[in-house]
């Protein structure tokens, strides 16, 4: 599904995806939003919410395996309630699992407190964390040997 629009001399595409809210069938939704047309599929997540979600990551692995060329986008990965290595490899091995088709999408969540409180993260912090870990995954994808002294992060 392509859509140029013409801004002057330059040309740009807008991508149309849509995202998996089911916790079952998700590769046979992937092929499905991959042969309907759409640019890229996503998943968010959330520890608790208002029904079943899954995680973003195993969402997004399993349409990667049923899926051939359509882009896998997070919306969102709860970034504050991941240790920020651990969010960086996760990144990194979808990516590379896919074939580069992996795009990054992260929030700092809070509209939920109790899925904070769950993990043992402070609600008041998820910016601050957020902030923090996102220093920390751009440096471990961009350099090979890194050191990090952070707040929550070391």
């Amino acid at each position: 599904m392509l859509v140029w629009i013409n801004r002057g001399i330059t040309m740009e595409k807008i991508q149309f995806g849509t995202g998996i809210r089911t916790v079952t069938d998700i590769a046979a939704s992937a092929r499905l939003i991959e042969k309907l047309g759409f640019d890229i599929v996503s998943a968010g997540e959330h520890v608790m919410f208002h029904g079943p979600i899954g995680n973003t990551y195993i969402t997004l692995s399993v349409a990667a395996g049923a899926t051939e060329h359509i882009k896998l986008m997070s919306t969102i990965v709860l970034l504050p309630l991941y240790p920020a290595a651990l969010a960086a490899k996760l990144g990194a091995a979808l990516d590379n699992a896919s074939g580069g088709r992996y795009m990054f999408g992260v929030g700092v969540g809070g509209e939920f407190p109790k899925e904070f409180e769950a993990c043992g993260v402070p609600v008041k912090e998820r910016g601050a964390r957020t902030t923090e870990a996102l220093q920390v995954i751009r440096k471990l994808w961009a350099d090979e040997d890194v050191t990090f002294q952070g707040r929550f992060n070391t």
